[in-house]
């Protein structure tokens, strides 16, 4: 009779027991579900955030690369995720073919990335070019020369990449050659400039912080090169030259040549013995070297 009663008091108390201990794990699996769901959304809407800060930020360096000693920044608000920078990712090397003579070398050089790296949460199905176009010549303006994307490798990156040239057809110029003693002309030269522009990202020595951080690039320094190349005679009638840019990336051609073509002459110009008067060309490199600091 006594064990019976001690059994009918013992069950409330093991019901109870089982009922809390049930209702604890479905709260603690609630709590991290939740949890998961709120690192998700977290990570997700930083790398997203991310994304956009890093597209302005390729805007920002292109505009410093074409004025020594200016810089501009972002400012990143890190909770799982911060930015990188990579060096030494491969190297790049950029020459001219022209009038079918030896190779012109324009640019040779390694290539770096700056990168931000998303949370754990965060991810990406495969590369997805966010500004810019992957190429490694942008003829006349028509891309940025910075090219933004997201990949999946070894977490979710957002990756801005530099390694490529510009190359820009800025026409035909005359040029006086001077005058002579008694104030008439010596004469004139035609000359077809076309510019080549290379930005190259260094790291800077300040790389550190968290929670709110700024990237820096400053344009450290700007080098021009003049590469000055004759018009071949004799020059024909109607006469069109091609010059053509090929850029080698870990010494393996990245995408088929790219042709410019330049006028041999102008009808309108002659020289004092009524023949054409042949167009000379110029090539400028432009390299503008951008170094990029993180502090927070």
């Amino acid at each position: 009779m006594r064990s019976k009663k001690w059994r009918n008091a013992l069950s409330p108390i093991l019901s109870t027991v089982i009922l809390t201990s049930v209702m604890l794990i479905v709260a603690l699996t609630v709590m991290a579900f939740a949890n998961n769901v709120f690192s998700i959304q977290s990570d997700t809407t930083e790398f997203d955030q991310a994304k956009n800060i890093i597209v302005n930020f390729a805007g920002i360096v292109y505009d410093v690369a074409t004025k020594e000693g200016s810089s501009g920044y972002v400012r990143f608000n890190t909770r799982s995720g911060g930015p990188y920078f990579s060096t030494h990712v491969g190297t790049i090397e950029a020459k001219a073919v022209v009038f079918g003579n030896p190779d012109l070398p324009l640019v040779v050089g390694f290539t770096n990335l700056f990168k931000y790296k998303a949370g754990a949460y965060a991810s990406v199905p495969e590369k997805v070019i966010l500004s810019g176009v992957d190429k490694s010549i942008i003829l006349n303006n028509e891309a940025p020369l910075g090219e933004v994307y997201i990949e999946q490798k070894g977490g979710a990156w957002v990756v801005l990449n530099f390694t490529r040239i510009g190359v820009l057809n800025l026409g035909t110029f005359n040029f006086t050659q001077g005058y002579f003693m008694n104030g008439s002309s010596i004469g004139y030269k035609l000359v077809n400039i076309i510019q080549v522009s290379y930005v190259n990202i260094t790291l800077g020595s300040l790389w550190s912080g968290s929670g709110s951080m700024n990237s820096v690039a400053t344009c450290k320094n700007i080098s021009t090169i003049y590469k000055w190349i004759s018009s071949p005679q004799p020059i024909g009638a109607d006469k069109d030259y091609v010059i053509t840019f090929e850029v080698y990336l870990n010494s393996q051609l990245s995408q088929p040549v790219q042709p410019v073509t330049v006028k041999g002459f102008d009808l309108k110009y002659i020289n004092k013995d009524g023949q054409h008067l042949g167009i000379d060309k110029m090539i400028v490199i432009v390299n503008s070297n951008v170094e990029i600091n993180t502090v927070g």
